[in-house]
């Protein structure tokens, strides 16, 4: 519980969707949106009260985790992420829906939110880089 006067911090997560464009040009659009419906359906499902969730692009969503440090965060995302995320083809074929996530804790070096947008995309970009190889 915080006290009076206690400072805390925030940690802004950054999802993408793995393989979103080949989810669109493989099986249709339909299930590409489907996919994004289930996605924001989980994550609005566990999130905390207190925390956000927006779509920042396409296929990209920003998650302010209030009062939460880094190393604390990784436990909300994983309890996203408990149970598989699995959208249903046209086709009848199971698509696993898959993401890459950056995160940035809020320090006093950064210069305003797009900053640190941008470094939580930095880091979503680094985990994405590391499933290529």
């Amino acid at each position: 519980m915080k006290r009076i006067g206690e400072r805390t911090t925030s940690t802004l997560a950054f999802l993408d969707l793995d393989k979103f464009k080949q989810i669109n040009d493989q099986f249709g659009h339909q299930t590409g949106d489907k996919a994004l419906i289930i996605l924001t359906e989980r994550i609005k499902s566990t999130m905390r009260d207190n925390d956000l969730v927006g779509r920042y692009g396409g296929d990209e969503f920003l998650l302010l985790l209030r009062d939460t440090r880094d190393y604390e965060a990784q436990h909300l995302i994983d309890r996203i992420f408990a149970e598989p995320l699995i959208v249903r083809s046209e086709q009848s074929q199971d698509i696993h829906i898959l993401c890459s996530i950056g995160m940035s804790q809020w320090h006093y070096e950064l210069e305003g939110v797009q900053q640190w947008i941008e470094e939580a995309d930095k880091q979503m970009y680094h985990v994405k880089g590391s499933k290529a190889s």
